[in-house]
């Protein structure tokens, strides 16, 4: 071959130029990236631990302040849940909502597995009567619990002078004062309630006859509406009053009455029309 022709031969070969590999760098961890790795660990753990764990699960309930058989079964209720996944302002709710002789209840936290519930109950102002039925009823006129008992007699008739009222009041609340309605209207705790001022006028006046007047109260009628009552004195007579108005200008009318004509009353003082007082 000639000169001219390896020439060519070389113009026309290929050439291959090979490359080295470049290393691929390696990838850096920063510390900060194990740090919140770890955070993140750290939390669910203790999320896990605090939320779901079987260390905080409820299995003591211990109700205090009250005796209900249905309120002790209600609680209940809370075993086997988690200890901080239960609502206290729920516990509360719930239970007020459903048990109208409780007023509130104040829940506590024994950790890791007791909860405590302190039940404070509606004090009773006084009861009131209809046939078969005992309401109690606090200040507010709230009726927190409503029993029968077979051992009432019937409302009283005018004729009889209330000789033969009687109901079995239990013995812690021999003082309280008692209201009968003589309609005989069913009490239904979650429904009835006494209008606004009623109760605080009926301890007012049972107070004022029995310390200012010397008239001991036996129990109080109510006959037609509350915005009426009669209380029924140890001495038999009959005073009526005007629910609506304030005892304090009444009180001025029986006074009048008492020190002027006292010897005359034999039956009934009558308060309920403004500035007038009717006896007999």
């Amino acid at each position: 071959m000639s000169l001219v022709g390896q020439r060519r031969s070389l113009r026309n070969r290929s050439v291959y130029q090979f490359k080295e590999p470049k290393e691929r760098p390696a990838i850096k961890i920063k510390p900060l990236h194990f740090k919140l790795a770890a955070v993140a660990c750290i939390l669910g753990a203790l999320i896990w631990g605090v939320f779901f764990s079987p260390l905080f699960v409820i299995r003591r309930v211990i109700v205090s302040g009250s005796e209900d058989p249905a309120l002790l079964e209600r609680a209940r209720v809370f075993e086997g849940k988690n200890i901080w996944r239960v609502s206290a302002d729920a516990i509360e709710e719930g239970i007020v909502q459903d048990f109208t002789q409780i007023a509130y209840v104040t829940i506590a936290r024994g950790i890791p597995d007791t909860i405590k519930l302190e039940v404070h109950e509606r004090p009773v102002a006084l009861v009131w009567v209809a046939l078969t039925q005992l309401a109690f009823s606090d200040n507010e006129g709230i009726i927190s619990k409503v029993i029968s008992t077979p051992e009432t007699s019937p409302p009283p008739s005018e004729g009889d002078q209330f000789a033969s009222l009687r109901v079995t009041i239990p013995e812690n609340l021999a003082a309280t004062p008692i209201v009968w309605d003589t309609r005989g209207a069913p009490v239904d705790a979650r429904n009835f309630r006494l209008p606004e001022g009623f109760v605080s006028f009926v301890l007012e006046a049972r107070q004022a006859l029995k310390e200012e007047f010397q008239l001991p109260v036996k129990f109080f009628l109510v006959r037609e509406t509350t915005l009426q009552i009669e209380a029924v004195t140890e001495r038999g007579w009959r005073i009526f009053f005007d629910t609506t108005r304030p005892f304090a200008s009444q009180r001025l009318g029986l006074r009048t009455v008492l020190d002027t004509r006292g010897q005359d009353v034999h039956s009934y003082i009558d308060l309920r029309v403004d500035g007038w007082a009717y006896f007999k």
